[in-house]
């Protein structure tokens, strides 16, 4: 198969992923490294080993101080990550028909957080208590 990736996410919170890479649904690398590739190493597109998503923990320290992750949803080329305030939404991957709801709507993305996506108070719309 030319794509698919699998997601864990451990007992202190961190997400691990593995698999294809072709569009950065992995989400390794940092806003930093540009969009062509520079997740990739040793020019494997497949992962074939889990790896922790470093560049989405320091997103989320950055943007919200003890943030952690409460859900995680895989699409076919993107990851959907919701943080535990359930209110911010960080998204990576393919992106390019507005799936990762990024202003712009760009081909691919490093870990991001979804403005277009996220709420003031997601929790209100979805709980059932």
């Amino acid at each position: 198969s030319e794509s698919g990736h699998t997601a864990i996410l451990d007992s202190q919170g961190y997400l691990w992923l593995t698999g294809c890479d072709r569009w950065q649904q992995l989400g390794l690398g940092s806003a930093n490294g540009g969009a062509s590739g520079y997740t990739w190493e040793n020019g494997k597109l497949w992962q074939t080993e889990f790896r922790q998503n470093v560049h989405l923990a320091n997103l989320m320290n950055i943007n919200g101080g003890e943030n952690t992750i409460r859900d995680v949803a895989l699409g076919w080329d993107h990851t959907v990550v919701l943080s535990s305030n359930q209110r911010d939404v960080y998204v990576f991957g393919k992106g390019g028909d507005g799936q990762l709801g990024l202003s712009g709507k760009p081909f691919v993305s490093a870990p991001a957080k979804s403005v277009e996506l996220s709420s003031k108070n997601t929790s209100s719309k979805h709980n059932s208590d």
